[in-house]
């Protein structure tokens, strides 16, 4: 179980975990509020065609920035629930107004990358860790 990056540590090792009022289940609303790229493909319903934009694909992406979000949001209100939302930091420079309402309501931002349309498989360690560190810096700001 050699790992450069943290210490191995078996459960049977580690403290009790305990929940308030000695709750058995947890649970954690981990909504991903994402940014697509309108002319880059990404996990596609169908093939995407020979030139860009692949209005299909980016389409059924786009509905949530429009209605599902505001549906989510409806919901979780009504339930008296706050999310942690895990948050494309482009969100934050193109849905302005998606941002507002998610602070507004205390959720919190968990950065979960840049954008859903470019990956960081295959990146140079140099490269990810920037990703990570703009992804930081762009929902700070």
């Amino acid at each position: 179980m050699e790992n450069p990056r943290y210490d191995y540590s078996p459960i049977i090792d580690r403290p009790r975990l305990s929940w308030p009022d000695n709750a058995r289940v947890a649970v954690w609303v981990i909504p991903n509020v994402e940014y697509f790229e309108f002319d880059r493909p990404a996990l596609q319903f169908r093939p995407p065609p020979p030139e860009m934009p692949d209005v299909v694909n980016y389409s059924w992406r786009d509905y949530g920035s429009r209605v599902g979000i505001w549906r989510l949001m409806e919901l979780l209100d009504r339930f008296g629930i706050k999310a942690t939302v895990a948050l494309n930091s482009q969100v934050c420079v193109h849905h302005p107004r998606i941002m507002e309402e998610m602070l507004k309501r205390g959720w919190e931002l968990m950065g979960h990358g840049n954008t859903n349309s470019r990956g960081i498989v295959g990146l140079s360690e140099d490269a990810e860790r920037e990703v990570i560190e703009s992804t930081i810096r762009e929902i700070r700001e």
